[in-house]
């Protein structure tokens, strides 16, 4: 029985631990968001970049493997 009362004892600090984590998250989203989402290495969502080039993908003896058309 003494197992079974710290294995729950663990189990509840360590739900304890991702639910506070995860409120901190959430409070940073809250407040941050916005800025987090403007960052230059979200370009693709503000429209302001393309996310992929492109062309075509070859191998090494010249095939075609995947190649991009019409935008």
């Amino acid at each position: 029985m003494k197992t079974t009362g710290f294995r729950s004892f663990i189990l509840y600090l360590l739900v304890g631990a991702f639910l506070f984590g995860l409120g901190v998250f959430l409070y940073g989203l809250a407040l941050d968001g916005g800025d987090w989402a403007v960052q230059p290495f979200n370009r693709h969502i503000t429209g302001e970049s393309q996310t992929a080039a492109e062309g075509r993908v070859l191998d090494r003896n010249g095939t075609v493997l995947a190649q991009t058309k019409d935008g």
